[in-house]
């Protein structure tokens, strides 16, 4: 299955689940390559979400 965001996997991980058998569950990205908080300092965040997206830098 791809695409799973949010939520929890144990729900997919269970044995009597009747529509889906997750044998195992990984992330799409280890959490060093994820954007932190850190990473949006000195973007005008009030500009992005007006204009409908989010700039990221990743350092």
């Amino acid at each position: 299955m791809f695409g799973f965001r949010g939520g929890d996997p144990a729900a997919l991980l269970a044995d009597d689940s009747p529509s889906v058998r997750l044998t195992v569950s990984r992330r799409c990205a280890p959490l060093s390559l994820l954007p932190s908080p850190r990473s949006r300092v000195g973007f005008p965040a009030a500009t992005a979400r007006s204009a409908g997206r989010v700039p990221i830098q990743v350092r």
